[in-house]
């Protein structure tokens, strides 16, 4: 079984019109109560790995693009419901002799999960994380949506938690991730989507214009003044969060070693590091000529000293010159 990465996976966005889901203490008190590593697993197993550094972009782009010390600054919000519980009565909540959340007023803290309906794995997800807020005292009650559909709804502002794509399946570059989560689901041109203010204060790098940065780390060639840009913006993100990336997908390639081909690449090959749906690995195999060797398939060989096809062949005429013998001697018959 081949795993290469994807690049990709499902994202718990907001819809920050919404208060309390405007605010960040919130959004980061929600990381805090979910299980990544759980809910990746019951979508994926072992194809569905749960983000550690949530920065916005994949944990391999970030160990590639950023500095040890922005690494080792970054939140990784590992699960800790005590943390979320802190954080939420910090803001004025306070949890019900039911169990669950209540909002300054008494008003029980619940929401929607919109999700799309066909998609097996972020279905398993959304329901996941439905389960597992519920469990933590944030009622939340998941709504499928055709997968044709539930985009639309998205862009429209019309939801109030849904699961959608973070990251580039075809593009490695970390500026696509960022247009990703940042503004191909907030708004833009007619949409409302999550509604996320792109400009506004920050602890970590004070007051930013995230769209411009997002656009800029993407210029020119020089991956060294490229850097800092990603750097800042992967700070901005993982502070605010303005969606939480639950798991990277990675592949379910069977390949069969000696079946039609062999010598596929080690999966520590760094071939085996192109996106999945991007630079395919057996593509990518096929055009450098590395890797991937056809079997040549002995032909079988009966008692006979035939090929089997020979004898197939040779049994098959004879049958049919059985049959046609029947029906001479039957019509010869009938004539007499």
């Amino acid at each position: 079984m081949k795993r290469p990465p994807v690049y990709s996976g499902p994202c718990l966005y907001f819809n920050h019109r919404i208060w309390p889901l405007s605010e960040k203490k919130f959004r980061q008190a929600i990381a805090y109560a979910i299980n990544r590593t759980e809910n990746g697993w019951v979508s994926l197993m072992q194809s569905g790995k749960a983000i550690k550094y949530m920065s916005g972009m994949t944990d391999s782009l970030a160990e590639l693009w950023l500095s040890s010390s922005v690494l080792n600054s970054l939140n990784k919000y590992d699960y800790d419901p005590d943390k979320a519980a802190q954080l939420l009565e910090e803001m004025g909540f306070q949890k019900g002799a039911d169990g669950f959340w209540r909002y300054p007023n008494g008003t029980r803290v619940e929401f929607e999960l919109s999700f799309p309906a066909e998609y097996a794995d972020w279905s398993a997800a959304a329901e996941n994380v439905a389960e597992q807020l519920t469990n933590f005292g944030i009622k939340i009650t998941p709504r499928s949506v055709t997968y044709t559909i539930h985009p639309q709804e998205v862009r429209e502002g019309k939801f109030q938690l849904a699961i959608r794509h973070w990251g580039s399946g075809s593009n490695p570059h970390p500026h696509f991730h960022y247009y990703a989560v940042f503004i191909y689901w907030n708004r833009r041109e007619e949409q409302i989507g999550i509604d996320y203010p792109l400009e506004r204060d920050t602890e970590c790098c004070g007051h930013v214009n995230i769209e411009e940065l997002v656009y800029d780390c993407a210029k020119g060639l020089d991956p060294s003044a490229q850097r800092p840009i990603i750097e800042t913006l992967a700070k901005i993100y993982n502070e605010e969060l303005p969606g939480i990336q639950l798991w990277e997908r990675y592949g379910n390639n069977v390949a069969l070693d000696g079946v039609r081909v062999t010598n596929w690449p080690p999966d520590d090959d760094p071939l085996m590091k192109n996106a999945l749906y991007g630079d395919n690995f057996v593509v990518m195999c096929l055009m450098t000529g590395a890797y991937l060797d056809p079997v040549v398939e002995e032909e079988a060989v009966t008692m006979l000293g035939l090929p089997m096809e020979w004898i197939i062949a040779i049994i098959v005429v004879i049958v049919i010159i059985i049959i046609a013998v029947i029906l001479l001697l039957r019509r010869k018959k009938k004539a007499e």
